[in-house]
């Protein structure tokens, strides 16, 4: 009576583990960029989701790498666009994400 106490609370947890350790099928997009900048230009980024990271170095360019990236259907990551206005001054990125609807992006 006592080992099946304790075996079926063992066997939840492994089951949960388990579980967890099954990776999520998401789909995604890379969106891959570059735009030139001249020293002293400025980026600027808006964007609501995900991490970021930004890194300086010696050429006078702007890298943008980004992943777009949907749960449920390949259809959602045409509904998170990424726009890009650039000139030499100035390089701006924007993420729009769907405004009107009950949907979540990862």
């Amino acid at each position: 009576m006592k080992l099946r106490k304790l075996l079926v609370p063992a066997m939840v947890t492994m089951f949960a583990l388990a579980a967890a350790a099954v990776p999520s099928f998401a789909i995604s997009k890379d969106f891959d960029q570059s735009y030139p900048l001249q020293p002293g230009g400025t980026f600027e980024l808006q964007n609501v989701n995900g991490t970021v990271e930004v890194q300086g170095w010696d050429q006078n360019v702007v890298e943008i790498h980004a992943v777009k990236t949907a749960k449920l259907k390949e259809s959602d990551l045409s509904r998170v666009s990424i726009e890009v206005n650039a000139n030499a001054g100035n390089v701006s990125v924007l993420t729009r994400y769907p405004q009107d609807e009950a949907w979540k992006c990862t």
